[in-house]
């Protein structure tokens, strides 16, 4: 079977990075993958994943929305490789590709991966009412990540029979508990080899709720002075987060990574996984902290608390409060039995649900 993924952009991204160790796993013989992107972002370093994997990835430009002969081109994209199922994800995708497949009389399914439904203030909600119509109306099924995005397009008007909840997986062979390696991988950190190593995977948006970790640091550290947090990943809020960083006078102690590749080694190297999010459908960051047997303390918001359990795998705590942060945080870094023990636990979880092998028996 030919199936084609399109998707918006192979830039740094949970969606974007959930598709390399999906189609590595999917048995060739049965599908043929291929991957249409449409822009370009940050140099679409996932493209180079796919590629080494042997999935085709072509990029058919479509600006925007009011790009029609980027639709156009991506109409004669389709019929020239005669897919025999689409898979949309991300909005521009969703949109054009399912109105393309739609046209050509070709089945197709979305994933939705964000829970984002933007104020009817905002020219974007207009443009996510135009995207849940047409999926709601053309889209044979749409994958959700979580029983709270399920409850989220039921109320948007999506019929029972087009939900399927599949919550996302990482693969555990790249992601794996390193501990009694931890002190030669903190040498691939630019940080003192006996400091503690709180750190974050995340694209540097608003919603991410750094901003509330970065202000609960410095009670942290007037308790333990050797915390050092470092923050993976890039995006627009990053000025606004070294802004603030400085403000605090904790410039010293946290540490801008950006963009990286070798995120399995970063996160062996680190102490503790902190997901401070004001909202997140399913994080993949989440998975990937639990596959490596870290301690984490997270935001209890949109579909975390159905992956993380309070007290079991992880410690839960209210979003944008940095003193809840505090608490949780040195909760763990004093008591390192329940750190032990939460972390065994939350790599058992990922092992026995969330298993990237378990999404492709699925799909």
């Amino acid at each position: 079977m030919n199936v084609l993924w399109i998707i918006d952009s192979l830039g740094p991204g949970g969606a974007e990075s959930l598709m390399p160790p999906l189609l590595r796993n999917f048995d060739r013989a049965v599908i043929n993958p291929r991957v249409c992107v449409l822009q370009v972002r940050n140099g679409n370093p996932v493209a180079n994943e796919l590629i080494k994997i042997g999935v085709p990835v072509d990029l058919v430009p479509v600006k925007n929305l009011r790009d029609f002969s980027g639709f156009r081109r991506l109409l004669a994209y389709i019929k020239e490789n005669k897919p025999d199922i689409i898979h949309t994800q991300l909005e521009t995708s969703d949109i054009f590709g399912t109105l393309a497949a739609k046209y050509l009389g070709i089945p197709s399914v979305s994933t939705a991966h964000t829970l984002d439904i933007p104020s009817r203030m905002r020219r974007t909600y207009w443009r996510n009412l135009l995207r849940w119509t047409i999926l709601r109306l053309f889209s044979k099924h749409v994958i959700v990540v979580s029983d709270m995005t399920r409850n989220i397009y039921r109320k948007l008007g999506f019929g029972n029979a087009k939900l399927i909840t599949l919550y996302n997986g990482i693969d555990l062979g790249i992601f794996q508990p390193n501990g009694a390696k931890r002190q030669d991988l903190r040498k691939t950190l630019p940080l003192p080899a006996d400091g503690i190593v709180l750190i974050t995977v995340a694209v540097l948006r608003e919603q991410k709720g750094l901003q509330y970790m970065l202000k609960a640091l410095p009670d942290i550290m007037n308790d333990l002075p050797d915390t050092f947090y470092v923050i993976v990943g890039d995006g627009s809020y990053r000025k606004k987060l070294e802004e603030l960083s400085r403000s605090l006078g904790i410039d010293d102690r946290v540490v801008f990574l950006g963009h990286r590749t070798d995120i399995p080694f970063l996160l062996a190297a680190s102490d503790m996984f902190v997901f401070p999010t004001l909202q997140d459908a399913l994080p993949t960051a989440l998975f990937e902290a639990m596959a490596v047997g870290l301690p984490i303390v997270a935001s209890e918001v949109g579909g975390v608390p159905e992956i993380l359990h309070h007290g079991e795998d992880g410690l839960l705590v209210p979003p944008a409060d940095p003193s809840k942060l505090t608490e949780s945080c040195l909760c763990l870094l004093r008591d390192k039995a329940l750190s032990a023990r939460l972390g065994l636990s939350a790599r058992k979880t990922v092992e026995e649900r969330f298993d990237i092998r378990i999404q492709v028996q699925k799909l």
